[in-house]
């Protein structure tokens, strides 16, 4: 718990009070057809758009600034042995479809950036997330889907600038630190036609690819991940990793371990790698 005192009456001392509380700044539950654009979302401790029950569809956000979100508690959730926190940029839960997210600006966030993810039953697909400038998350496009009942297709992850994950004010605060721009947690639902490419990373403090833990994700060998441009640095990566791929292999931040990462997954073949 955290306390909060003033040693005077602080209507005397401080201009202004604000606590983020836990909950969506926009809870678009259950929604259709809306578009947000141009708004400013900020200091939220859960996600600041996001819904807790499907169907949404035909969604739109646009030219959206986005910033200072999450830290708040999920209730009776551990790891680790301490209280779990959340908050994405953007959550896409339960059945969604014809999602568009653009121009948007996002940073400074607890978990993700982006998110489409479920546990219970869903049809998930046409997503479309494009032309983004993501930094100081957590993971930039956290992607799952489950129970294996439920279906995840047609998701465009392109054209998006992300930068310095895990390089934000939550990392060192949390009880599972595993920054990354690509997190692919297990997913056991049919998927296909997903695609990652045509993206800019910047510098990670951990990885740039993480399949959770090296756990599976259905249909990995068939998901496009090409294209993009990996800016490779010294600086923060404590574990130099690249990439943990499904099965737990891990593949090194250099020359060598991304060769055989391209050699051992079959992607990025048509990717840049720059080492600074």
């Amino acid at each position: 718990s955290v306390k909060i005192y003033s040693a005077e009456n602080p209507a005397l001392i401080y201009k202004d009070i604000e606590c983020a509380l836990t909950r969506y700044i926009i809870d678009e539950t259950k929604c259709s057809y809306v578009g947000y654009d141009g708004l400013c979302l900020k200091y939220g401790a859960g996600d600041a758009i996001s819904n807790s029950a499907g169907p949404i569809h035909h969604i739109t956000v646009r030219n959206c600034d986005i910033c200072h979100i999450g830290g708040g508690f999920t209730a009776g959730v551990y790891e680790n042995g301490l209280p779990a926190r959340f908050g994405n940029g953007i959550q896409i839960w339960g059945s969604a479809n014809d999602i568009v997210i653009e121009h948007c600006k996002i940073w400074e966030v607890y978990d993700a950036a982006i998110s489409p993810q479920c546990t219970v039953e869903n049809r998930t697909y046409n997503i479309y997330i494009r032309n983004n400038r993501l930094s100081g998350f957590e993971y930039g496009l956290e992607l799952w889907n489950r129970p294996e009942s439920s279906a995840l297709h047609d998701v465009y992850f392109e054209h998006n600038v992300l930068e310095g994950a895990g390089m934000c004010w939550a990392h060192s605060q949390r009880p599972n630190p595993r920054a990354a721009f690509f997190e692919l947690h297990y997913t056991n639902s049919e998927t296909n036609n997903i695609f990652i490419r045509y993206n800019v990373c910047r510098e990670s403090a951990q990885y740039f690819i993480n399949v959770l833990n090296g756990a599976s994700f259905n249909g990995i060998e068939d998901m496009v991940i090409n294209n993009n441009v990996y800016y490779i640095g010294n600086g923060g990566g404590e574990s130099r990793i690249f990439a943990i791929w499904a099965g737990g292999k891990k593949f090194t931040a250099d020359a060598v371990g991304v060769g055989g990462y391209i050699a051992a997954t079959g992607k990025d073949t048509d990717s840049r790698f720059v080492f600074k």
